[in-house]
Order: structure tokens, then C-alpha cells, then sequence
């Protein structure tokens, strides 16, 4: 299945398989039969995402609602860009979003391979959902973060079948429910670097190489623009500074929230996201 919004539910006959990694934070390697009892949300995503910016406001909310009455939140880190294949990378931000549960280093991609077997769903990307019954069942699956009512409805509803017996709250609503195209547009994930980099600036891209851009003054949503001498990278862009001189980057955008993935001149990284 293809397209943005990429939703399977799964009939309970698919057993979960346990997560293979060479590194885990948090926790020792987890096995689904320790997990047997519990209602397991099994989180593969990658910390430099936007989407994953997203969801996890709504992960983090999920946790105070539904920990002490039986969901297990169980992660997986896949990643997209080469700094987030160092461990030390990964484990600074969950520190730093003083994230405690349980997440496999998945640099391979063997799990995600592994369960997107399991699904008969080839083509889904990062960040995905699987539910797994008390019984180590994969029962419901959804693919990026549209609908994520629905994803709190069946937690609801496999912690009821685990045994819980108390009441609920309802579902927290998401933004994506409102038709974007109609009441306004969000500014999607931008990249740099030209390997797929938005840039709007008439100069473009020239790869490997150092390039003078000029503001243009003008901007166009869903792209961005540099201002000084900037070296393309295959995924990134580094600024070259020259001497008196500063460099920009414009960003012209529509949401709430804005965020970004940096790192300094000295080596240290910085995944940054403030509000508007």
C-alpha cells in the first residue's frame, strides 16, 4: 500500500517476533513472552523527524494514560540520516525527551524488514505503530501519524480484552483528522543536502562543492533558502564561513511548531523545536 496515509489492521493470527539488536537503551534485550500479559505498543521511528516530533507528543500522553493499566511501550530506532546511526546520538535525545522505556538500535533495518514481512506491507516507512495483544498477537498496525485516534481506540479496546475494567478517557483528538487542503496548510518535512533537498535558491544545488547563495527575497512555501557560502553534501548542508560574514538560513513556514536538525562546527549535534 502507498500514499501518505498507510493503515492496516492485522487479523490476530500473526504472532509478534521478538526484536533483534546489537545495542538497547533503557533496558535489557525485551522478549514478547516476558511481555505476555501486556498490551505492547511496538514503535519503530527515527529521532530526526518531524513526524516522530509529532507523535511522540502524543506517545508521551499515552504513557500517563495507559502504563499503570497494562500498555507496554516498546521502541525501535531506525535511521534515516548517517548521524543517527551513532548510539551516542540517539541515546542523548531520548535522554534529553527523558524517555524511559525500552528501544532497539536497528541500524540494519532487520526488524523493521521483518515486520513489514509479517504485514505483507513493503513499501511502509517510519514512523509505525503495531499493537500486540496480551497473547504476543500483532492485532492492529498503522503507518505514519494520521489517525491517531484510532490508534488510542485500540489500545482502549485490547486493555479491555486484557482484563482492564475501568473507564476511559476519550481518545486525544490529532490535527491531521481536518482537511488540510481546505483549512490551511502545514509546511511539510523539509530536507537539505541534493539528494532530494527543497532549496529554493536560483543557484541550486552543486554537489560536493561550495556555493555562494544569495537571499532572494522572495520565498515560496515548502522550500528553503541559504544566504552565503554553503558546502552541499550528499544529506546535509554546512555552511563555510568566511570571515566577517554570517550565514542564513530562511524558512518560511506554517504551523505551530518549527523544528530542526543541526550540528555545530565543533561536532555537537542539536535537534531543536520551538514554538510559534
Amino acid at each position: 500500500m502507498r500514499g501518505d496515509y498507510k493503515k492496516q489492521i492485522v487479523e490476530e493470527n500473526n504472532r509478534a517476533i521478538d526484536i533483534v539488536a546489537n545495542y538497547w537503551l533503557n533496558s535489557e534485550p525485551v522478549s514478547f513472552q516476558e511481555l505476555r500479559g501486556y498490551v505492547v505498543l511496538l514503535l519503530f521511528f527515527n529521532y530526526a523527524s518531524g513526524k516522530w516530533n509529532e507523535l511522540y507528543l502524543y506517545v508521551e500522553e499515552w504513557i500517563k494514560r495507559y502504563k499503570d493499566k497494562g500498555l507496554f511501550i516498546l521502541g525501535v530506532h531506525i535511521p534515516k540520516f548517517p548521524f543517527e546511526r551513532k548510539v551516542e546520538n540517539v541515546d542523548r535525545e531520548m535522554k534529553r525527551l527523558g524517555i524511559e522505556f525500552p528501544i532497539a538500535i536497528d541500524n540494519e533495518l532487520i526488524n523493521l524488514k521483518r515486520y513489514a514481512s509479517i504485514v505483507r506491507n513493503y513499501y511502509f516507512d517510519v514512523p509505525a505503530i503495531f499493537l500486540i495483544n496480551r497473547d504476543g498477537l500483532i492485532s492492529y498496525s498503522n503507518f505514519d501519524i494520521r489517525n491517531l485516534w484510532e490508534v488510542e481506540f485500540y489500545i482502549q479496546a485490547l486493555l479491555i480484552k486484557a482484563g482492564y475494567h475501568g473507564d476511559f478517557p476519550l481518545p486525544v483528538g490529532s490535527r491531521y483528522e481536518v482537511d488540510e487542503s481546505i483549512f490551511y496548510r502545514v509546511t511539510p518535512e523539509i530536507y537539505t543536502g541534493y539528494m532530494g533537498g527543497s532549496l529554493g535558491n536560483v543557484e541550486g544545488f552543486a554537489p560536493e562543492s561550495v556555493v555562494r547563495y544569495e537571499d532572494p527575497r522572495i520565498y515560496i512555501h515548502g522550500k528553503f533558502y541559504l544566504d552565503g557560502e554553503w558546502y552541499n553534501g550528499r544529506y546535509y548542508l554546512k555552511y563555510n564561513p568566511v570571515f566577517g560574514e554570517v550565514g542564513s538560513v530562511i524558512l518560511p513556514y506554517a504551523g505551530a511548531r518549527v523544528g530542526a536538525v543541526m550540528e555545530s562546527l565543533r561536532g555537537e549535534f542539536e535537534n531543536l523545536c520551538s514554538s510559534g
